[in-house]
């Protein structure tokens, strides 16, 4: 069961009439990101940290949960530290379990692709936690979905989960 269905269920028009094909381009992976829930794009920003800092081609949810909770916990400091409690409970560290649901969806939807790699478990799988993903969004595209989602023209200060995203994007 998708936890966002309106984005899960995205419906594209049929390609059998020639003139509809034609006529129809499917809606590109970046224009898709303003759509994304916070948590989501949350995730991808630290997918792309990662692949844009250690020059990486490929990462798996552990790796990405614990950069996310790492930039969770240096956001929360950094406000605290300017005095603005009022932000820090803009962008909130999600449990493991519903991170873990989303990294699902965002595969489900094709921002991340499975690679080969990742550890095999006893029963021949591989474990989705090591499961190796590339991401086919870059950090510029993240943020430019975070600048659409929150209204980020860059002419005003912004508060909030868009502040904070903005600044992961930017603070590489």
């Amino acid at each position: 069961m998708a936890l966002f269905p309106s984005i899960a269920t995205l419906q594209l028009p049929s390609t059998h009439d020639p003139i509809v094909a034609q006529l129809t381009t499917p809606p590109s992976i970046p224009t898709t990101l303003p759509d994304l829930p916070v948590l989501h794009l949350s995730l991808l920003t630290a997918m792309c940290r990662l692949e844009t800092i250690h020059h990486l081609t490929t990462s798996n949810f552990n790796l990405v949960h614990a950069h996310y909770t790492e930039l969770i916990a240096s956001s929360k400091l950094r406000q605290s530290a300017h005095g603005s409690i009022a932000s820090s409970a803009s962008l909130r560290q999600w449990p493991r379990e519903l991170c873990r649901a989303a990294w699902e969806e965002i595969g489900e939807w094709g921002l991340i692709v499975p690679v080969a790699g990742g550890r095999d478990d006893d029963s021949g799988g591989q474990e989705d936690e090591t499961r190796m993903w590339r991401c086919e969004v870059g950090l510029e595209d993240v943020e430019w979905g975070v600048r659409l989602k929150f209204g980020i023209d860059g002419s005003e200060k912004v508060g909030g989960a868009g502040e904070v995203l903005l600044r992961w994007c930017r603070e590489v």
